[in-house]
């Protein structure tokens, strides 16, 4: 039963990126962003495959990329020998970086290890730019005036508050006392809120940096493998689902 609805889901997740390549060029939910890196890559002097390439690393949205030459050489209607020296100039240019990861390791951020070796991509730097380029697209507000020039109340309420000082934010010590004088049914919620805030102030644990990048020759040895083994039925190829945009 679990295996039937997999092929479901599969299944609707490719039509879901079929829609979306046909209405938006790219089978992601980030194809804004994904124009945006195609559009300044090209006015920096890239060939339209490598600009392209870029366009798909970003329109799924995430730092890291787990799409497959072959699944990407589809999508663009390229050769992989095409897409792998797109591939190979992004990284030499360092827009991307790709690592191995082994069976029962995973990138900060992914759901879950991954259960075969896998090859992805640091595309966090596209990303940064796509992110750069669509804060500067974005249309000044200008705040409205009445008549005479003069702005209305609001917006002069808006910049009187803004000049005050934010509120100094609360300690754990402060909602201990508030608990210990609190009502016997409130206590228990101040003090779970005085935790959460102890546990908030703990230093997070140093980031878990990649295993190193294997070389470029040595990457598309790796791919080439990994894609006669697919074929061959021992392994079965998998994505791992698009992050959904927010509501």
């Amino acid at each position: 039963m679990l295996e039937g609805l997999n092929r479901i889901t599969s299944k609707n997740d490719r039509e879901r990126q079929k829609r979306l390549k046909m209405t938006t060029g790219f089978p992601g939910h980030c194809a804004e962003h994904a124009h945006l890196v195609v559009a300044e890559l090209l006015r920096r002097g890239y060939g339209h495959t490598v600009a392209e390439l870029a366009g798909h690393y970003v329109a799924t949205g995430g730092e890291w990329n787990f799409q497959g030459n072959p699944r990407i050489a589809g999508w663009m209607h390229r050769s992989e020998r095409t897409i792998r020296r797109a591939r190979a100039r992004l990284e030499r240019d360092g827009w991307i970086q790709s690592f191995v990861l082994l069976a029962g390791e995973q990138v900060e951020g992914q759901r879950a290890p991954v259960a075969r070796l896998r090859v992805v991509r640091d595309v966090s730097k596209l990303q940064r730019l796509a992110r750069v380029h669509a804060a500067v697209r974005e249309p000044h507000k200008r705040s409205k005036t009445g008549r005479g020039g003069s702005p209305p109340a609001a917006a002069a309420r808006s910049t009187t508050s803004a000049a005050e000082p934010p509120p100094a934010p609360v300690s754990a010590e402060h909602l201990d006392e508030l608990a210990s004088r609190a009502p016997a049914w409130l206590r228990g919620s101040i003090a779970a809120i005085a935790t959460a805030k102890r546990e908030s102030m703990q230093p997070k644990p140093p980031r878990r940096e990649p295993p190193p990048a294997p070389t470029s020759a040595e990457l598309d040895a790796l791919e080439r493998e990994l894609e006669q083994l697919t074929d061959a039925g021992l392994f079965q190829r998998s994505e791992p689902p698009t992050p959904k945009p927010p509501d």
